[in-house]
């Protein structure tokens, strides 16, 4: 029989502590590069879930300690689901799975469905705006249960729920992709210069001339004064004041 002394039981219990500590300066690391997730309809659950896996995997950071990584990220909706089922110590595939069930569920991809297809332009909405929403949109339903939609078909659907007043334009274009659409808006946003203010026309070039005319001017003398030097008629001079 093998017995265990206090020192090989302390020593055993050190050893999985540290296996799952967790580095500080690479905590601070993963944080800045993973994205929030607020749950949100635009947002996609999948993409931040394989967004925070391909982090992770590429640190020294023990998969028991993903969760604790992760949980600072979830804001709003998110943060308040996850304060509800935290209590249940996830492990990272649990927390995986009870996510994305929360978050890409069916009833979701069919509303996301709907939305991307019927929802218009506001009227405070820019292009740049408009079209970043529905390619987010687009991007959540192609990572989930529907069926992927094709790129050219759902650009052509999006041009139709812009504003009337780009659409005619937008189509000319003959957009096929998210990417045709942000260059498309990066233009039609971006306000034209204003118009140069006109020249003003001084009056006498209107006219001819001027209503009052100038008095003609005093022809100076060629010669300096000849009793105090300065450049005046002679007549004109202080100098020769009776």
């Amino acid at each position: 029989a093998s017995y265990s002394t206090p020192h090989t039981t302390t020593h055993t219990h050190n050893y999985m502590t540290q296996s799952t500590l967790i580095p500080y300066d690479e905590v601070r690391t993963v944080r800045y590069s993973l994205p929030e997730f607020h749950g949100t309809t635009p947002e996609d659950p999948v993409r931040f879930i394989h967004k925070a896996e391909s982090t992770m995997y590429k640190t020294h950071i023990d998969r028991a300690g993903w969760t604790s990584i992760i949980e600072p990220q979830l804001k709003g909706a998110a943060s308040t689901w996850w304060n509800t089922v935290r209590i249940l110590d996830h492990t990272w595939d649990e927390f995986r799975s009870d996510f994305l069930q929360k978050f890409n569920h069916m009833d979701i991809q069919s509303q996301l469905q709907t939305d991307i297809v019927s929802v218009r332009q506001s009227p405070t909405q820019s292009l740049t705006e408009f079209f970043t929403i529905k390619h987010q949109l687009a991007r959540h339903i192609n990572n989930g249960q529907v069926p992927v939609l094709a790129e050219p078909q759902l650009v052509h659907m999006i041009v139709g729920l812009t504003h009337s007043g780009y659409r005619t334009h937008i189509r000319l274009q003959r957009p096929n992709t998210f990417t045709d659409l942000r260059q498309i808006a990066a233009i039609m946003d971006t306000p034209d210069d204003p118009p140069p203010q006109p020249l003003t026309i001084p009056e006498q070039s209107k006219r001819g001339q001027s209503r009052t005319p100038h008095p003609p001017l005093t022809p100076r003398p060629r010669d300096p004064c000849r009793y105090c030097g300065v450049p005046h008629w002679n007549s004109d001079c202080p100098a020769n004041a009776p």
